[in-house]
Protein backbone atom coordinates (compact mmCIF):
# COMPACT_ATOMS: atom_id res chain seq x y z
CA UNK A 1 0.00 0.00 0.00
CA UNK A 2 1.24 3.49 -0.87
CA UNK A 3 0.18 6.80 0.62
CA UNK A 4 0.48 9.74 -1.76
CA UNK A 5 -0.01 13.48 -1.23
CA UNK A 6 -0.47 15.90 -4.13
CA UNK A 7 -0.44 19.65 -3.46
CA UNK A 8 -1.04 22.57 -5.79
CA UNK A 9 -0.82 26.31 -5.40
CA UNK A 10 -1.31 28.72 -8.26
CA UNK A 11 -1.77 32.44 -8.74
CA UNK A 12 -2.58 34.31 -11.94
CA UNK A 13 -2.64 37.96 -12.98
CA UNK A 14 -4.39 38.43 -16.32
CA UNK A 15 -5.06 41.66 -18.21
CA UNK A 16 -6.68 41.99 -21.63
CA UNK A 17 -8.24 44.82 -23.58
CA UNK A 18 -9.99 44.45 -26.92
CA UNK A 19 -11.20 47.02 -29.42
CA UNK A 20 -14.24 45.10 -30.62
CA UNK A 21 -15.46 47.51 -33.30
CA UNK A 22 -12.10 47.28 -35.10
CA UNK A 23 -12.17 50.92 -36.16
CA UNK A 24 -9.93 53.90 -35.25
CA UNK A 25 -12.89 55.42 -33.38
CA UNK A 26 -13.58 54.36 -29.78
CA UNK A 27 -17.00 52.82 -30.33
CA UNK A 28 -16.78 49.72 -28.14
CA UNK A 29 -14.00 48.39 -25.94
CA UNK A 30 -13.97 45.75 -23.24
CA UNK A 31 -11.21 44.92 -20.76
CA UNK A 32 -10.61 42.46 -17.94
CA UNK A 33 -8.13 42.78 -15.09
CA UNK A 34 -8.13 39.50 -13.17
CA UNK A 35 -6.48 38.43 -9.92
CA UNK A 36 -6.90 34.70 -9.34
CA UNK A 37 -5.59 32.22 -6.78
CA UNK A 38 -6.20 28.51 -6.26
CA UNK A 39 -4.93 25.73 -4.03
CA UNK A 40 -5.69 22.03 -3.76
CA UNK A 41 -4.72 19.13 -1.53
CA UNK A 42 -5.20 15.44 -2.27
CA UNK A 43 -4.35 12.35 -0.25
CA UNK A 44 -4.49 8.94 -1.94
CA UNK A 45 -4.18 5.43 -0.57
CA UNK A 46 -3.15 3.09 -3.39
CA UNK A 47 -2.65 -0.63 -3.09
CA UNK A 48 -3.28 -4.12 -4.35
CA UNK A 49 -3.88 -7.71 -3.30
CA UNK A 50 -3.71 -10.93 -5.31
CA UNK A 51 -7.09 -10.17 -6.88
CA UNK A 52 -7.63 -6.43 -6.49
CA UNK A 53 -6.17 -3.02 -7.24
CA UNK A 54 -7.63 -0.12 -5.31
CA UNK A 55 -7.38 3.60 -4.68
CA UNK A 56 -9.15 5.67 -2.03
CA UNK A 57 -8.72 9.33 -1.35
CA UNK A 58 -9.90 12.74 -0.23
CA UNK A 59 -9.60 15.97 -2.19
CA UNK A 60 -9.97 19.64 -1.27
CA UNK A 61 -9.90 22.59 -3.65
CA UNK A 62 -10.34 26.33 -3.12
CA UNK A 63 -10.20 29.27 -5.48
CA UNK A 64 -10.69 33.02 -5.26
CA UNK A 65 -10.90 35.66 -7.97
CA UNK A 66 -11.57 39.38 -8.37
CA UNK A 67 -12.32 40.79 -11.81
CA UNK A 68 -12.48 44.43 -12.92
CA UNK A 69 -14.35 44.52 -16.24
CA UNK A 70 -14.73 48.05 -17.68
CA UNK A 71 -16.90 48.18 -20.81
CA UNK A 72 -17.25 51.27 -22.97
CA UNK A 73 -20.06 51.81 -25.48
CA UNK A 74 -19.59 54.84 -27.77
CA UNK A 75 -16.87 56.30 -25.57
CA UNK A 76 -15.80 58.60 -28.40
CA UNK A 77 -19.13 60.40 -28.03
CA UNK A 78 -18.86 60.89 -24.28
CA UNK A 79 -20.78 57.83 -23.09
CA UNK A 80 -19.67 56.74 -19.60
CA UNK A 81 -17.66 53.60 -18.96
CA UNK A 82 -19.46 50.78 -17.17
CA UNK A 83 -17.00 49.89 -14.40
CA UNK A 84 -18.16 46.37 -13.64
CA UNK A 85 -16.66 44.17 -10.93
CA UNK A 86 -17.34 40.58 -10.00
CA UNK A 87 -15.60 37.70 -8.32
CA UNK A 88 -15.99 34.54 -6.28
CA UNK A 89 -14.69 32.52 -3.36
CA UNK A 90 -15.36 28.83 -4.05
CA UNK A 91 -14.35 25.58 -2.40
CA UNK A 92 -14.86 21.90 -3.14
CA UNK A 93 -14.35 18.74 -1.10
CA UNK A 94 -14.58 15.16 -2.34
CA UNK A 95 -14.16 11.60 -1.13
CA UNK A 96 -13.55 8.92 -3.75
CA UNK A 97 -12.66 5.29 -4.17
CA UNK A 98 -12.25 2.69 -6.89
CA UNK A 99 -11.61 -1.07 -6.76
CA UNK A 100 -10.61 -3.38 -9.63
CA UNK A 101 -11.38 -7.05 -8.99
CA UNK A 102 -10.39 -10.14 -10.98
CA UNK A 103 -12.74 -13.02 -10.05
CA UNK A 104 -11.00 -16.27 -9.20
CA UNK A 105 -13.62 -18.60 -10.74
CA UNK A 106 -12.12 -21.02 -13.28
CA UNK A 107 -14.80 -20.17 -15.83
CA UNK A 108 -13.32 -16.68 -16.22
CA UNK A 109 -9.75 -17.96 -16.77
CA UNK A 110 -8.41 -14.84 -15.06
CA UNK A 111 -9.55 -12.75 -18.04
CA UNK A 112 -12.39 -10.76 -16.46
CA UNK A 113 -11.83 -7.50 -14.57
CA UNK A 114 -14.68 -5.71 -12.80
CA UNK A 115 -14.24 -2.13 -11.63
CA UNK A 116 -16.49 -0.24 -9.23
CA UNK A 117 -15.92 3.35 -8.18
CA UNK A 118 -17.74 6.28 -6.64
CA UNK A 119 -17.09 9.93 -5.79
CA UNK A 120 -18.93 12.19 -3.37
CA UNK A 121 -18.47 15.91 -4.03
CA UNK A 122 -19.69 19.03 -2.28
CA UNK A 123 -19.03 22.47 -3.75
CA UNK A 124 -19.84 25.87 -2.29
CA UNK A 125 -20.06 28.89 -4.61
CA UNK A 126 -19.89 32.38 -3.08
CA UNK A 127 -20.08 35.11 -5.73
CA UNK A 128 -20.45 38.89 -5.85
CA UNK A 129 -21.21 41.45 -8.55
CA UNK A 130 -21.11 45.26 -8.67
CA UNK A 131 -22.25 47.55 -11.51
CA UNK A 132 -22.00 51.03 -9.93
CA UNK A 133 -22.72 53.19 -12.97
CA UNK A 134 -24.88 51.20 -15.37
CA UNK A 135 -27.64 52.96 -17.32
CA UNK A 136 -30.82 51.62 -18.88
CA UNK A 137 -31.93 51.84 -22.53
CA UNK A 138 -33.17 55.42 -21.96
CA UNK A 139 -29.91 56.56 -20.41
CA UNK A 140 -31.21 56.65 -16.86
CA UNK A 141 -28.95 55.43 -14.01
CA UNK A 142 -29.53 51.74 -13.27
CA UNK A 143 -26.78 50.59 -10.90
CA UNK A 144 -27.01 47.22 -9.15
CA UNK A 145 -24.92 44.97 -6.97
CA UNK A 146 -25.42 41.67 -5.18
CA UNK A 147 -23.95 38.66 -3.47
CA UNK A 148 -25.09 35.06 -3.76
CA UNK A 149 -24.07 31.77 -2.20
CA UNK A 150 -25.15 28.17 -2.68
CA UNK A 151 -23.92 24.64 -2.07
CA UNK A 152 -24.13 21.74 -4.52
CA UNK A 153 -23.44 18.06 -3.82
CA UNK A 154 -23.44 14.82 -5.77
CA UNK A 155 -22.53 11.13 -5.70
CA UNK A 156 -21.23 9.77 -9.02
CA UNK A 157 -20.71 5.99 -9.44
CA UNK A 158 -18.77 4.14 -12.16
CA UNK A 159 -18.86 0.51 -13.27
CA UNK A 160 -16.56 -1.12 -15.84
CA UNK A 161 -16.40 -4.72 -17.07
CA UNK A 162 -13.35 -5.65 -19.16
CA UNK A 163 -12.57 -8.99 -20.84
CA UNK A 164 -9.20 -10.09 -22.21
CA UNK A 165 -10.28 -11.98 -25.30
CA UNK A 166 -6.61 -12.82 -25.84
CA UNK A 167 -3.23 -11.56 -24.68
CA UNK A 168 -3.49 -8.73 -27.22
CA UNK A 169 -7.24 -7.96 -27.35
CA UNK A 170 -9.30 -6.35 -24.61
CA UNK A 171 -12.99 -5.45 -24.86
CA UNK A 172 -14.85 -3.42 -22.26
CA UNK A 173 -18.14 -1.83 -21.32
CA UNK A 174 -18.55 1.15 -19.02
CA UNK A 175 -21.42 2.95 -17.29
CA UNK A 176 -20.62 6.16 -15.42
CA UNK A 177 -22.19 9.28 -13.98
CA UNK A 178 -20.65 12.69 -14.56
CA UNK A 179 -21.48 15.88 -12.69
CA UNK A 180 -20.74 19.60 -12.86
CA UNK A 181 -21.83 21.90 -10.03
CA UNK A 182 -24.19 24.78 -10.58
CA UNK A 183 -23.26 28.40 -9.93
CA UNK A 184 -23.88 32.09 -10.56
CA UNK A 185 -23.24 34.36 -13.53
CA UNK A 186 -20.63 36.96 -12.69
CA UNK A 187 -21.13 38.60 -16.09
CA UNK A 188 -24.89 38.93 -15.63
CA UNK A 189 -26.23 42.14 -17.23
CA UNK A 190 -28.86 42.69 -14.50
CA UNK A 191 -29.42 41.64 -10.90
CA UNK A 192 -32.07 38.95 -11.42
CA UNK A 193 -29.82 37.12 -13.89
CA UNK A 194 -27.12 37.08 -11.22
CA UNK A 195 -29.08 36.05 -8.13
CA UNK A 196 -30.83 33.16 -9.94
CA UNK A 197 -28.31 30.27 -10.04
CA UNK A 198 -27.99 27.82 -12.86
CA UNK A 199 -28.45 24.18 -11.85
CA UNK A 200 -25.89 21.40 -11.68
CA UNK A 201 -25.43 19.31 -14.82
CA UNK A 202 -25.49 15.50 -14.78
CA UNK A 203 -24.47 13.05 -17.48
CA UNK A 204 -25.17 9.34 -17.68
CA UNK A 205 -22.53 7.84 -19.95
CA UNK A 206 -22.35 4.46 -21.71
CA UNK A 207 -19.26 3.25 -23.55
CA UNK A 208 -18.26 0.11 -25.42
CA UNK A 209 -14.73 -0.29 -26.68
CA UNK A 210 -11.86 -2.46 -27.83
CA UNK A 211 -8.10 -2.09 -27.40
CA UNK A 212 -5.95 -4.44 -29.46
CA UNK A 213 -2.50 -5.14 -30.86
CA UNK A 214 -1.71 -7.33 -33.86
CA UNK A 215 1.17 -8.46 -36.07
CA UNK A 216 3.69 -8.93 -33.25
CA UNK A 217 2.69 -5.59 -31.71
CA UNK A 218 3.40 -3.71 -34.95
CA UNK A 219 -0.27 -2.78 -35.43
CA UNK A 220 -2.50 -1.22 -32.78
CA UNK A 221 -6.24 -0.74 -33.26
CA UNK A 222 -8.46 0.93 -30.65
CA UNK A 223 -12.11 1.88 -30.98
CA UNK A 224 -14.95 3.09 -28.78
CA UNK A 225 -18.65 3.94 -29.07
CA UNK A 226 -20.18 6.30 -26.52
CA UNK A 227 -23.70 7.41 -25.69
CA UNK A 228 -24.26 10.25 -23.20
CA UNK A 229 -27.53 11.49 -21.73
CA UNK A 230 -27.21 14.98 -20.29
CA UNK A 231 -29.68 16.54 -17.84
CA UNK A 232 -29.73 20.29 -17.11
CA UNK A 233 -26.91 20.74 -19.60
CA UNK A 234 -25.00 23.96 -18.92
CA UNK A 235 -24.73 26.13 -22.02
CA UNK A 236 -22.79 29.37 -22.44
CA UNK A 237 -25.08 32.05 -23.87
CA UNK A 238 -23.69 35.27 -25.35
CA UNK A 239 -25.77 38.35 -24.48
CA UNK A 240 -25.35 41.27 -26.86
CA UNK A 241 -26.91 44.67 -26.28
CA UNK A 242 -26.30 46.87 -23.27
CA UNK A 243 -23.37 44.63 -22.32
CA UNK A 244 -21.03 42.11 -23.88
CA UNK A 245 -21.33 39.12 -21.60
CA UNK A 246 -21.58 35.37 -21.64
CA UNK A 247 -23.84 33.72 -19.11
CA UNK A 248 -24.64 30.09 -18.35
CA UNK A 249 -28.13 28.65 -18.54
CA UNK A 250 -29.48 25.11 -18.38
CA UNK A 251 -30.58 23.66 -21.70
CA UNK A 252 -32.70 20.83 -20.31
CA UNK A 253 -31.90 17.41 -21.79
CA UNK A 254 -29.55 16.41 -24.59
CA UNK A 255 -28.11 13.27 -26.18
CA UNK A 256 -24.50 13.12 -27.35
CA UNK A 257 -23.24 10.01 -29.11
CA UNK A 258 -20.51 8.97 -31.45
CA UNK A 259 -17.49 6.78 -31.98
CA UNK A 260 -13.72 7.06 -32.19
CA UNK A 261 -11.20 4.85 -34.02
CA UNK A 262 -7.42 4.96 -33.64
CA UNK A 263 -4.84 3.08 -35.73
CA UNK A 264 -1.07 2.97 -35.14
CA UNK A 265 1.27 0.98 -37.42
CA UNK A 266 4.99 0.22 -37.50
CA UNK A 267 5.67 -0.89 -41.11
CA UNK A 268 9.40 -0.72 -40.33
CA UNK A 269 11.30 -0.09 -37.08
CA UNK A 270 12.13 3.50 -38.00
CA UNK A 271 8.65 4.52 -39.18
CA UNK A 272 5.46 5.00 -37.16
CA UNK A 273 2.19 5.84 -38.90
CA UNK A 274 -0.97 6.85 -37.03
CA UNK A 275 -4.52 7.80 -37.96
CA UNK A 276 -7.64 8.60 -35.97
CA UNK A 277 -11.24 9.47 -36.78
CA UNK A 278 -14.07 10.70 -34.61
CA UNK A 279 -17.78 11.01 -35.38
CA UNK A 280 -20.16 13.06 -33.20
CA UNK A 281 -23.94 13.33 -33.23
CA UNK A 282 -25.83 15.69 -30.90
CA UNK A 283 -29.49 16.50 -30.27
CA UNK A 284 -31.57 18.36 -27.72
CA UNK A 285 -34.31 16.24 -26.17
CA UNK A 286 -35.67 19.25 -24.32
CA UNK A 287 -34.79 22.94 -24.18
CA UNK A 288 -37.21 24.92 -22.03
CA UNK A 289 -37.20 28.68 -22.49
CA UNK A 290 -39.90 30.80 -20.81
CA UNK A 291 -41.96 27.66 -20.27
CA UNK A 292 -41.80 26.59 -23.95
CA UNK A 293 -39.80 23.72 -25.43
CA UNK A 294 -37.70 25.34 -28.18
CA UNK A 295 -35.35 22.43 -28.89
CA UNK A 296 -36.01 22.63 -32.64
CA UNK A 297 -35.01 26.31 -32.68
CA UNK A 298 -31.56 25.94 -31.12
CA UNK A 299 -28.14 24.96 -32.45
CA UNK A 300 -25.67 22.71 -30.64
CA UNK A 301 -22.38 24.59 -30.10
CA UNK A 302 -18.86 23.26 -30.49
CA UNK A 303 -19.92 19.89 -31.87
CA UNK A 304 -18.12 19.19 -35.17
CA UNK A 305 -19.62 16.14 -36.85
CA UNK A 306 -16.25 14.81 -38.04
CA UNK A 307 -12.69 15.10 -36.79
CA UNK A 308 -9.57 13.29 -37.93
CA UNK A 309 -5.80 13.22 -37.68
CA UNK A 310 -2.87 11.68 -39.56
CA UNK A 311 0.77 11.52 -38.51
CA UNK A 312 4.07 10.03 -39.59
CA UNK A 313 7.24 9.88 -37.49
CA UNK A 314 10.53 8.65 -38.93
CA UNK A 315 13.82 7.91 -37.21
CA UNK A 316 16.34 9.46 -39.59
CA UNK A 317 19.54 8.46 -37.84
CA UNK A 318 20.96 7.41 -34.48
CA UNK A 319 24.45 7.43 -33.02
CA UNK A 320 26.55 8.29 -30.02
CA UNK A 321 25.68 11.92 -30.72
CA UNK A 322 21.91 11.28 -30.28
CA UNK A 323 18.74 10.26 -32.11
CA UNK A 324 17.38 12.36 -35.00
CA UNK A 325 13.66 12.02 -35.80
CA UNK A 326 11.19 13.88 -38.00
CA UNK A 327 7.44 14.11 -37.54
CA UNK A 328 4.64 15.45 -39.72
CA UNK A 329 1.00 15.53 -38.68
CA UNK A 330 -2.32 16.73 -40.02
CA UNK A 331 -5.48 17.50 -38.05
CA UNK A 332 -8.98 18.17 -39.41
CA UNK A 333 -11.94 19.81 -37.65
CA UNK A 334 -15.35 19.82 -39.32
CA UNK A 335 -17.82 22.69 -39.56
CA UNK A 336 -19.41 23.74 -36.27
CA UNK A 337 -21.04 26.72 -34.61
CA UNK A 338 -20.11 28.46 -31.34
CA UNK A 339 -23.58 29.56 -30.16
CA UNK A 340 -27.00 28.09 -29.53
CA UNK A 341 -28.85 30.93 -31.29
CA UNK A 342 -29.13 30.45 -35.10
CA UNK A 343 -29.25 34.24 -35.56
CA UNK A 344 -25.81 34.57 -33.95
CA UNK A 345 -24.42 31.61 -35.86
CA UNK A 346 -25.50 33.15 -39.17
CA UNK A 347 -22.29 35.22 -39.04
CA UNK A 348 -20.31 33.00 -36.66
CA UNK A 349 -20.04 29.61 -38.36
CA UNK A 350 -16.60 27.99 -38.02
CA UNK A 351 -15.88 26.45 -41.39
CA UNK A 352 -13.98 23.16 -41.78
CA UNK A 353 -10.23 23.52 -41.56
CA UNK A 354 -7.13 21.33 -41.62
CA UNK A 355 -3.71 22.12 -40.17
CA UNK A 356 -0.28 20.70 -41.00
CA UNK A 357 2.38 20.68 -38.28
CA UNK A 358 5.96 19.43 -38.30
CA UNK A 359 8.84 18.79 -35.90
CA UNK A 360 12.48 17.71 -36.17
CA UNK A 361 13.98 16.46 -32.90
CA UNK A 362 17.50 15.60 -31.82
CA UNK A 363 17.23 13.67 -28.54
CA UNK A 364 19.47 11.66 -26.21
CA UNK A 365 22.42 14.02 -26.56
CA UNK A 366 24.43 12.68 -23.62
CA UNK A 367 26.38 15.21 -21.58
CA UNK A 368 26.93 13.15 -18.41
CA UNK A 369 25.80 9.92 -16.79
CA UNK A 370 22.01 10.15 -16.59
CA UNK A 371 21.98 13.67 -18.08
CA UNK A 372 20.98 14.50 -21.66
CA UNK A 373 19.89 17.34 -23.90
CA UNK A 374 17.06 17.41 -26.44
CA UNK A 375 16.66 19.98 -29.22
CA UNK A 376 13.64 20.48 -31.46
CA UNK A 377 12.72 22.69 -34.41
CA UNK A 378 8.96 22.86 -34.93
CA UNK A 379 6.45 24.55 -37.15
CA UNK A 380 2.67 24.81 -36.76
CA UNK A 381 0.11 25.59 -39.45
CA UNK A 382 2.84 25.17 -42.06
CA UNK A 383 0.45 25.90 -44.93
CA UNK A 384 -0.43 29.30 -43.44
CA UNK A 385 -4.14 28.47 -43.23
CA UNK A 386 -6.50 31.27 -42.21
CA UNK A 387 -9.15 29.75 -39.96
CA UNK A 388 -11.69 31.24 -37.59
CA UNK A 389 -12.11 29.62 -34.18
CA UNK A 390 -14.61 31.92 -32.45
CA UNK A 391 -16.63 35.12 -32.78
CA UNK A 392 -18.44 37.82 -30.84
CA UNK A 393 -21.70 38.57 -32.72
CA UNK A 394 -23.28 41.97 -32.13
CA UNK A 395 -25.95 41.87 -34.80
CA UNK A 396 -24.79 44.69 -37.05
CA UNK A 397 -21.19 43.45 -36.93
CA UNK A 398 -19.29 40.36 -35.82
CA UNK A 399 -15.81 40.32 -34.31
CA UNK A 400 -13.84 37.20 -35.22
CA UNK A 401 -11.01 35.35 -33.51
CA UNK A 402 -8.62 33.47 -35.77
CA UNK A 403 -6.25 30.62 -35.02
CA UNK A 404 -2.51 31.13 -34.98
CA UNK A 405 -0.89 31.76 -38.36
CA UNK A 406 2.22 29.90 -39.47
CA UNK A 407 4.52 29.80 -36.45
CA UNK A 408 7.99 28.40 -35.83
CA UNK A 409 9.91 27.63 -32.69
CA UNK A 410 13.05 26.13 -31.22
CA UNK A 411 13.10 24.12 -28.00
CA UNK A 412 15.95 22.96 -25.81
CA UNK A 413 15.28 20.51 -22.97
CA UNK A 414 17.62 19.32 -20.23
CA UNK A 415 16.77 15.84 -18.99
CA UNK A 416 18.12 14.36 -15.77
Amino acid sequence: MTLRYIGNDRSLDWDDDIDIDGSPVNLFTSARFIDYEQASHEVQMIGSTDRTNYVFGVYYFEEEADVFNPISFFGAFGAPVSNNRYGFDNDSIAVFGQVEWRPEAAMFQDRLTLTLGARWTEETKDTYIDHPNDVDALGNPAPFSGQAKDTFDNVSPTFVAAWDASDNVNVYGKIANGWKAGGFNGEAPFEAAFTTPYDAEEILSYELGIKSRWKDNRLQLNGAYFYNESTDMQMSIFVAGSSAASIVQNAGEATIQGFEVELVALPMPELELAASYGYLETAYNEFIENGVDVKDQKDFPYAPRNSASLSAEYGIAAGSWGDLTARLDYEFVDRHVPYIEPSQNATSEVRPYGLINGRITLSNVQIADGHALKFALWGKNLAGKDYRINTIPFGIWTASYYGDPRTYGIEATYEF
